[in-house]
């Protein structure tokens, strides 16, 4: 019987910021977006979004948040529907 959870472990955070980033990457590759573009629309320095681009870092639950408003704007896309994509993408890594 296991007695540490994996969950909030090192590894899985790890691999959660690494799934974010891919993801983050895609999406403005996609729909040509510049980190600079995102960071004024976020608010975030563009130093934050190529730490997540890069999975060094995992955004708190109150930037993914900030982050899935300004991504809605810019690809005039359902808010709940990026924020279901991010879900997704963390829950899967």
């Amino acid at each position: 019987m296991e007695s540490v959870s994996k969950i909030g472990s090192h590894s899985t955070r790890k691999s959660q910021a690494t799934a974010f980033g891919s993801w983050l990457t895609s999406i403005l590759a996609e729909h040509k977006i510049r980190i600079i573009d995102l960071s004024e629309k976020s608010g975030f320095h563009s130093n934050v979004i190529q730490n997540w681009l890069k999975g060094r870092s995992l955004p708190n639950g109150y930037s993914v948040a900030i982050i899935s408003t300004a991504l809605s704007d810019m690809l005039d896309r359902p808010r709940p529907d990026i924020l279901e994509e991010i879900a997704t993408k963390l829950l899967q890594s």
